[in-house]
């Protein structure tokens, strides 16, 4: 089914990401010319790679999620409220965006245990499960520390 790939890395989802990966994919076709070969499909491996296998589907007129949707489903919040929209129950959240927001978080009332999770991301990395709100508070400053620098 599959005669040859294109292996590209890339630790990011990004514009300027799905452009590199474009460049090196037309790189391939055109060196493909003389083949009778054809791109049928783009697949990755796991949910790291999904943004860009949207993107190449997209611009490579294969089928496949279009890139919005796919942005609308890895985002956490964005998924939330776009199921809320639709009519679809979604577990009660709060965004955090900051210490104030999570003062205010504080504020409301939870069941302890809560999920503390940032809105990307894949793979349960960096998602912690809080007892109290004093765990809370030692956990969100690194977590938040780490995504605001990506």
């Amino acid at each position: 089914l599959c005669s040859d790939w294109i292996t590209f890395e890339s630790a990011e989802d990004s514009d300027e990401a799905n452009q590199r990966v474009w460049s090196a994919v037309s790189a391939w076709v055109k060196s493909q010319a003389s083949c009778a070969r054809e791109l049928l499909g783009c697949m990755t491996y796991d949910e790291w790679g999904i943004e860009m296998c949207a993107f190449l589907c997209e611009q490579l007129k294969l089928p496949g999620t279009p890139v919005k949707t796919i942005r609308q489903i890895r985002n956490k919040v964005t998924f939330r409220d776009v199921c809320a929209a639709a009519g679809i129950p979604v577990p009660r959240y709060r965004t955090v965006h900051n210490a104030e927001d999570l003062q205010g978080a504080l504020e409301m009332e939870w069941t302890w245990p809560l999920i503390l999770k940032p809105a990307q991301g894949a793979g349960s990395y960096y998602v912690r499960k809080v007892e109290t709100p004093e765990e809370l508070l030692e956990v969100f400053p690194p977590m938040h520390e780490e995504f605001s620098t990506q």
